[in-house]
């Protein structure tokens, strides 16, 4: 019989827990105090307004009026044409990659659809503003006349509006639906399939058989993209047409929830103002939170039936999600096209020019992103590691799965949402734009990604190693941080990675927080410039020269993106390797 622990090791391993729950604590916290925050600051307009504010139409900032039903119109208009066209694409992707897919083929097509998945909003909305929108325009320009005299297809050939907007989000939400459905389908017990073989099915039939076990996972896979399409704010802003009305057409400029916090946040210049853009916020993390809940639950029905040999690490089911390749090389040969020739050393060490000056560059913002990328990390790899650690510990207990739902909700929350959230923390109090709220805003998106890699990359380090340190007399902190760690670390780094790369990308978050500089600064306490910011800046302005810089600007993104998924795929490779040994 084992020796029962020493009362000074039940005292270290009761620190543990504690020091190691603390963490976990942290992103329970994080989504209340982002509701909070939320409801807090949007408290005035509230009062004001009441239920009104939900049903009226007219939003008059100088006239002190804001009726939000526009903007709720055309994000659920938006995210559901988006859904209508993407599902089924979505779901043939997921079905071909778990049930077809030759293996040869298998490695290529995971690697172009972790491109694809990480491909920075604003780069989207960079080709949608230059290539999908001047598409549309011709196909408007050409719809006959006798479609014209539907309501769906009524008014002026714009290019911008919600059929743009709906196409760009179907090639957005493609990778996250399409993703989660393959591990759906790959949890569901092999022998559904063997029973319909022995019955006498064919391939097909047995696939049928799989997708039908799998139905209410595949829901919440549908779910999850519906999430993320009403969440999405840079791309619908640039090519949406920003314009408060309700109208069924598909060729009108409408509005979006994300895209008029967007544009309007910086220039509100009274407390009502401010508060009716932060309550479109708050409702717009509601609704967001309850969808991914609910996608969550319908998932877990499904997968947690999977045996845990068959269980594959949160990264990879992020990382590896599907393709839609056509859009993913349609994407690619622009940005390289246009910026491989606006290109040159000058984008890398100069300064950006004046207003209607040519030439210039974008140091400061590339050393920018590189700042803020780290004041991220500081915030996010010892909370999200740690946060890990407790649930791979202790994840059976209760709490551990509120933790875990907690931070797979949080990973789906708008990054918008995210960085109001950092304004009212770190913005409002010192009346000051800064570097450090941009980190803020970013590390808290990192969090989740983080803590769900590390808890998953732990479990699969064998529980051998663990019983073995404990046996010899460690303490339960010194087996996991000594033991376990170390040996899941090549994983961890990876999932790390891959969080570095989805807020390279991100620009909604630092329009509130860090906001821009056309100068060189590291101050924490100071704007700062950022690369995503910069090629907004550029991409919706009316020089031709910025433009060219918007290109160079997406093609370094893109860089940076590919870079991220390269080292995250060797070291991913080689975690598989050693595993095998």
């Amino acid at each position: 019989m084992p020796k029962p622990p020493s009362s000074p090791r039940r005292a270290d391993d009761r620190f543990f827990r504690l020091g190691t729950g603390f963490f976990a604590l942290l992103v329970v916290i994080l989504v209340a105090g982002i509701a909070w925050e939320l409801y807090r600051t949007s408290r005035p307009s509230i009062v004001k307004f009441g239920f009104d504010f939900w049903r009226t139409t007219v939003w008059d900032p100088v006239a002190g009026t804001f009726g939000a039903l526009p903007f709720i119109w055309g994000t659920l208009y938006s995210a559901l044409a988006a859904m209508i066209l993407s599902t089924p694409i979505a779901l043939g992707i997921a079905i071909f990659l778990s049930e077809l897919s030759p293996r040869l083929l298998r490695t290529p097509l995971t690697f172009l659809t972790e491109l694809l998945a990480a491909i920075p909003s604003i780069v989207y909305g960079l080709w949608g503003i230059f290539v999908l929108v001047p598409i549309v325009r011709q196909l408007e320009v050409h719809t006959p006349d006798w479609m014209k005299k539907i309501p769906l297809f009524s008014g002026p050939p714009l290019g911008v509006g919600m059929l743009a907007a709906s196409l760009i989000l179907a090639v957005m939400v493609i990778p996250f639906t399409s993703s989660v459905a393959r591990e759906v389908l790959k949890a569901v017990p092999a022998t559904q399939r063997e029973a319909a073989y022995a019955l006498g099915a064919t391939r097909w039939e047995a696939i049928q058989a799989a997708i039908r076990y799998g139905r209410t996972g595949i829901m919440g896979a549908v779910l999850l993209g519906f999430g993320r399409a009403i969440g999405e704010t840079m791309a619908v802003t640039m090519v949406i047409g920003n314009n408060p009305k309700i109208s069924a057409s598909l060729y009108a400029a409408q509005h979006t929830m994300a895209a008029v916090i967007a544009n309007e946040f910086t220039e509100a210049d009274t407390d009502l103002y401010l508060s009716a853009l932060i309550e479109i916020a708050l409702v717009l993390f509601v609704i967001t939170l309850v969808i991914n809940a609910l996608s969550r639950l319908l998932i877990w029905s499904v997968t947690r039936e999977a045996k845990v040999r068959e269980k594959k690490p949160v990264l990879s089911a992020a990382s590896e999600s599907a393709a839609w390749l056509i859009p993913l090389v349609l994407v690619f040969f622009y940005v390289i096209k246009q910026g491989v020739t606006s290109l040159n050393w000058a984008f890398f060490t100069r300064m950006p020019k004046p207003v209607g000056e040519a030439g210039g560059g974008m140091a400061n913002a590339i050393l920018g992103t590189f700042f803020l990328i780290v004041i991220a990390s500081i915030v996010a790899i010892p909370v999200g590691m740690i946060a890990g650690v407790y649930l791979s510990e202790y994840g059976k207990a209760r709490f551990a799965t509120l933790v875990r739902f907690t931070a797979d909700v949080l990973n789906g929350v708008p990054s918008i949402v995210i960085g109001i959230f950092a304004y009212g923390l770190a913005v409002l109090p010192v009346h000051r734009f800064s570097a450090l709220a941009g980190g803020l805003a970013l590390g808290f998106m990192m969090i989740p990604i983080i803590t769900r890699t590390t808890e998953e990359l732990l479990n699969l380090v064998p529980p051998t190693l663990r019983e073995g340190a404990l046996a010899l007399g460690a303490t339960r902190a010194r087996a996991a941080f000594g033991v376990m760690v170390p040996a899941a670390l090549p994983g961890i780094l990876t999932g790390i990675l891959l969080a570095l790369a989805r807020i390279a990308g991100e620009t909604a978050p630092l329009l509130f927080t860090s906001f821009n500089n056309r100068y060189f600064s590291t101050r924490l306490d100071q704007p700062i410039a950022s690369l995503t910011v910069q090629v907004f800046t550029y991409a919706i302005s009316p020089y031709d020269d910025w433009h060219r810089q918007a290109w160079a600007g997406a093609l370094v993104l893109v860089a940076f993106v590919f870079t991220f998924s390269v080292l995250a795929r060797m070291v991913t490779r080689r975690l598989e390797r050693m595993h095998r040994t």
